[in-house]
């Protein structure tokens, strides 16, 4: 790749300092962003989205999703968003996005095995790319439900190798979707928490509410009656640490 790390600003901490995501290769790295309804997940989306754009060209970044298709908003930024699937239900939307995930991943590898013998001018051409996934949900127990969340998983094993990080959101933590596994939740090491019930808010950062520190409990308590854009940050690479915040153009 091209690119070895960069940095997604999305808001600003209660200390006033600018919190972001980061993306590091060779490390898995992908995001969850989990909140009730109204609580500001499509909104923290569009932020992440516009502030790639801003920062990167598509050299750099490309961005695949289906957020504006979902929206029903015009895409910002044609030279480096491409959104997947329009006129599609959502279900439908996120099931072709993660077979074209799995296809790209699969050339990408098919690539860089190639230039191991020859040159690495193609793999150094590769832009990092990051998939923007809106309203991540719960999979039924069918043929094509477990399709789905196998292609999931053979993404989201190889995506460090290939230049590969996903941005999801859900309305439910990860751990309660059906199909997903523990392997596959822990991949998702950038936790990103908005309003939501208290239970969950514990459930969805991966914190045992018996070994929480008090801190951590109230930043919960506080979170779980918060205001729309209000959020707890965790990212298990970086720091042992939860950011509390504010999503920020």
């Amino acid at each position: 790749m091209n690119i070895q790390r960069i940095d997604i600003p999305f808001g600003i901490s209660v200390e006033g300092e600018r919190v972001s995501i980061p993306i590091i290769l060779p490390h898995r790295n992908h995001c969850v962003i989990t909140g009730a309804p109204g609580s500001g997940k499509s909104t923290l989306l569009k932020v992440i989205i516009d502030s790639v754009g801003r920062k990167y060209d598509k050299s750099q970044v490309a961005i695949w999703t289906d957020y504006y298709s979902h929206n029903y908003e015009k895409c910002p930024s044609d030279s480096i968003i491409e959104v997947c699937m329009p006129g599609m239900r959502h279900e439908e939307r996120m099931i072709a996005l993660f077979d074209r995930l799995n296809e790209e991943a699969q050339n990408r590898l098919a690539t860089i095995s190639r230039n191991r013998v020859s040159s690495y001018s193609q793999v150094d051409s590769l832009p990092l790319l990051i998939a923007v996934i809106d309203d991540l949900f719960p999979l039924d127990y069918s043929d094509r439900g477990r399709y789905t969340t196998d292609k999931l998983w053979h993404v989201l094993r190889m995506s460090h190798a290939v230049g590969i990080s996903l941005i999801c959101s859900c309305q439910l933590p990860l751990s309660r979707l059906n199909g997903i596994s523990a392997a596959t939740e822990h991949l998702f090491n950038v936790r990103i928490v908005l309003r939501t019930f208290r239970d969950s808010i514990f459930e969805a950062l991966d914190a045992s509410p018996s070994t929480a520190s008090v801190e951590l409990k109230e930043a919960i308590d506080n979170l779980s009656f918060g205001r729309p854009g209000e959020f707890l940050y965790y990212n298990r690479y970086e720091s042992e640490s939860f950011i509390s915040g504010r999503v920020t153009p």
